[in-house]
């Protein structure tokens, strides 16, 4: 007979296992406020849940449980007149805002995949995904919204820790919308720039460098960065949180490729996050890792160590590690 109560005794352990099992839940209310735009339709007006639903295209009533369970965790008020949002919630979920993360869409994307989890682990790989340069422009829209938005939060202040001097061409390999780029641009306007990415994101790279003033500036080159040209005659080749899509092999190969299209004494950068060798640490780092196995044919996170050897097994030398202020590390290499 089990004479012990869970809930009676030792009770802040009992939480916090609970608060662990069931955070999904909080997420997943906040992911579909997100997807339905919920906090951008409540703006900064105080709106009924009637009113929220029929902007929404919504049921009446499931809306307004969503809202009151937005209400319980913090990100919507409620008074007599219907539903604001928090300061928080108009401050970073509000896509009009400044402020806006770009990233949540595409958490609701990964949320599908993370559901594959038990099932990658047997197959030590995901059953069943779309290759980002196989997605279609609306299924690529929420990627290229979150790398967008991370991108421009990094680029000013990664690309001031590189050493222009004697970079005259450039590379941004896999260089999304661009915002690396620009800034390689802003800090040395005289550098021959150029762009690589794949054809689905090259197509939204030309609007997005258009509105900034740039696209004169910036030579687009499309492809799959992983088998295809990418020319040669470089000083530096710039490569931001691509390498963790793909397999340690695919590295050491696109390592290669990267070696012959640089000058003598080209470097290669490599910006990315970094786990600790016994793969534990840091956490978000290790979760990343899962994140790979769900989401990618191969990809995961890497050590210093892993990068070490796919740099040698290349040829390159001089290998060196910055880190950032923003948990990621940027590993530079010679030829």
């Amino acid at each position: 007979m089990r004479t012990w109560k869970p809930m009676q005794r030792d009770n802040s352990s009992i939480q916090t296992v609970l608060d662990l099992a069931l955070s999904f839940e909080r997420s997943r209310v906040l992911l579909t406020a997100c997807e339905l735009d919920l906090f951008s339709v409540i703006g900064a007006k105080v709106k009924p849940a009637a009113e929220i639903a029929a902007q929404l295209d919504t049921d009446i009533k499931a809306t307004e449980r969503l809202l009151n369970a937005l209400v319980a965790i913090g990100l919507i008020e409620k008074n007599n007149n219907g539903y604001l949002n928090s300061k928080i919630s108009l401050r970073f979920f509000d896509k009009t805002r400044p402020e806006y993360i770009g990233l949540f869409k595409y958490q609701n994307y990964l949320w599908n995949l993370w559901g594959n989890l038990t099932q990658s682990v047997k197959l030590g790989k995901p059953p069943d995904i779309v290759d980002i340069k196989d997605m279609t422009k609306e299924q690529i829209k929420p990627f290229i919204e979150a790398i967008n938005w991370r991108s421009s939060i990094l680029a000013h202040d990664v690309v001031r820790l590189l050493d222009l001097t004697k970079v005259h061409k450039l590379l941004d390999l896999t260089g999304g919308l661009g915002n690396y780029t620009i800034e390689f641009l802003n800090l040395k306007p005289e550098i021959d720039a150029n762009l690589f990415d794949y054809p689905n994101i090259i197509a939204f790279t030309e609007d997005y460098l258009k509105a900034e003033g740039f696209i004169k500036k910036i030579n687009l080159m499309k492809g799959d960065f992983r088998t295809d040209d990418i020319g040669t005659g470089y000083d530096m080749i710039f490569i931001s949180f691509a390498m963790h899509h793909v397999s340690i092999w695919e590295n050491i190969a696109l390592c290669n490729r990267i070696y012959n299209a640089l000058n003598k004494g080209g470097q290669l950068i490599i910006h990315d996050y970094l786990i600790h060798d016994d793969r534990t640490s840091p956490e978000y780092n290790a979760l990343l890792s899962i994140e790979m196995l769900v989401s990618s044919k191969g990809g995961d996170v890497y050590t210093e160590t892993d990068y070490w050897i796919m740099l040698k097994e290349s040829w390159f030398e001089d290998i060196q590690r910055t880190d950032t202020d923003f948990g990621t590390a940027l590993i530079s290499a010679k030829k």
